[in-house]
């Protein structure tokens, strides 16, 4: 009987009192393991929230397995950040927190459109997608869901490529739109605000 999703990440739990270093935990994650980790590493960022210190490490993180991904290189994470150790208690939560999510969602996730998890094209546009969102995890914005929509959208993106369910794929393109839609807004808006603060300014 072949293991769930949820039953993978279940298997990256390390013992109480123990800790454990990127380059282990790929190595724990098998074939998987690089997606499993992307997985893993959103799931801090699906709340609407920003969380201060976290989304630039986890997204140069993500960053970097996006680049192995497509492109092979590099072969092994870089030692300043595959040496990086998570404790028991922060891997364990995130853990625990991620399979209570996943197991609402398991059922409904199965193989289907395969062109756009097979074909060339479409395998590198979502790798690419994926180094896309991180990117803008890096960013330190702290507005709200400036790492809620990129999170997602990975997230989306790396459950379809792993579970080989295209239907999460085309939910993650839907999430990219959002994504740009909303950075849009913030553009168009922030602008604005700026605009109107100056000229608010120039009148004392």
């Amino acid at each position: 009987m072949s293991s769930t999703l949820s039953d993978d990440l279940r298997s990256l739990k390390i013992p109480e009192g123990g800790a454990i270093s990127f380059h282990e935990l790929l190595q724990r994650g098998g074939d998987n393991g690089l997606l499993l980790l992307i997985i893993l590493l959103n799931a801090p960022f699906l709340l609407p929230i920003p969380i201060p210190n976290l989304s630039t490490p986890f997204g140069v993180l993500i960053l970097f397995i996006g680049a192995k991904l497509i492109w092979g290189i590099p072969r092994q994470l870089p030692e300043f950040i595959g040496k990086r150790i998570l404790s028991d208690k922060v891997l364990n939560s995130i853990l625990d927190k991620t399979v209570q999510g996943i197991q609402k969602i398991e059922r409904f996730i199965h193989p289907r459109y395969p062109a756009l998890i097979e074909n060339r094209f479409f395998l590198s546009l979502n790798y690419l997608l994926i180094m896309g969102m991180a990117f803008i995890l890096t960013l330190p914005l702290g507005v709200p869901f400036t790492n809620f929509f990129p999170a997602w959208t990975i997230i989306l993106l790396a459950l379809g490529l792993l579970e080989k369910d295209g239907l999460l794929i085309v939910l993650g393109y839907l999430f990219t739109f959002l994504t740009m839609l909303y950075f849009y807004l913030i553009y168009v808006f922030g602008a604005a605000l700026i605009s109107w603060g100056k000229e608010l300014i120039s009148r004392f």
